[in-house]
């Protein structure tokens, strides 16, 4: 790695490391909130959603960078190549046929039918 790439990561590092920190402090209750509400919103509520959308992030970006090697095309994208055309097939066929039945606490049957029809894709 060149010395201008590793300033590029390092600058991109710093600026996810800020929007991380903004994503957890920002929109905690006033001063004068009861004790200890601070950190249980803070721990409960904020980090979670910080990682997630994180998380959720980093897939996304981890699958574009997928489609992209594998095809050695640096605009491969689920559009181009129809897997979101796919997917929501799944998912609409899932709606018409199941309606919105739940498969468990966390997982709809339209997310799986989703998630199949892009792999079918």
């Amino acid at each position: 790695m060149s010395a201008r790439e590793g300033r590029a990561l390092g600058l991109c590092a710093a600026v996810l490391a800020c929007g991380l920190a903004a994503a957890l402090f920002l929109g905690l209750p006033a001063e004068g909130a009861a004790p200890g509400v601070q950190g249980r919103v803070l721990w409960s509520i904020r980090v979670p959603e910080a990682l997630a959308a994180l998380l959720a992030g980093g897939a996304l970006g981890l699958s574009g960078l997928i489609f992209q090697l594998i095809l050695r095309n640096g605009l491969a994208d689920p559009y181009v190549l129809g897997v979101a055309g796919g997917a929501t097939f799944g998912a609409v066929l899932a709606v018409l046929l199941l309606g919105a039945a739940p498969l468990g606490v966390l997982v709809s049957a339209t997310a799986v039918a989703a998630f199949a029809g892009g792999l079918l894709t």
